[in-house]
């Protein structure tokens, strides 16, 4: 005898409480988007750029050899894959 299995659809109140997990986080990442910026830095060289940054996601330091560089804060990780599709598509970087 052959048993089948099939994957059964999530519960509907399961799936409300997703949908509503992924739109409040979301709706989070476009209010910083909204309060966001660009934030002038330097990799090296005379690559001097201006990187789109939502609020509260990145911040500047200088490097020890004295370049102004950007990284990323906690919530900037968390806010990670909403973040690189603006900056790909919306907010691209500015390069001097």
């Amino acid at each position: 005898m052959q048993t089948t299995t099939t994957l059964a659809p999530a519960p509907p109140k399961r799936r409300r409480l997703w949908i509503v997990a992924i739109t409040a986080y979301l709706g989070v990442y476009v209010l910083l988007s909204v309060r966001g910026q660009y934030l002038g830095h330097n990799q090296g060289g005379q690559d001097n750029r201006d990187t789109w940054s939502p609020a509260y996601c990145a911040d500047l330091y200088t490097s020890l050899a004295g370049r102004q560089k950007m990284r990323l804060t906690a919530s900037g990780w968390l806010f990670l894959p909403p973040m690189l599709i603006d900056q790909w598509f919306i907010h691209r970087t500015h390069f001097e």
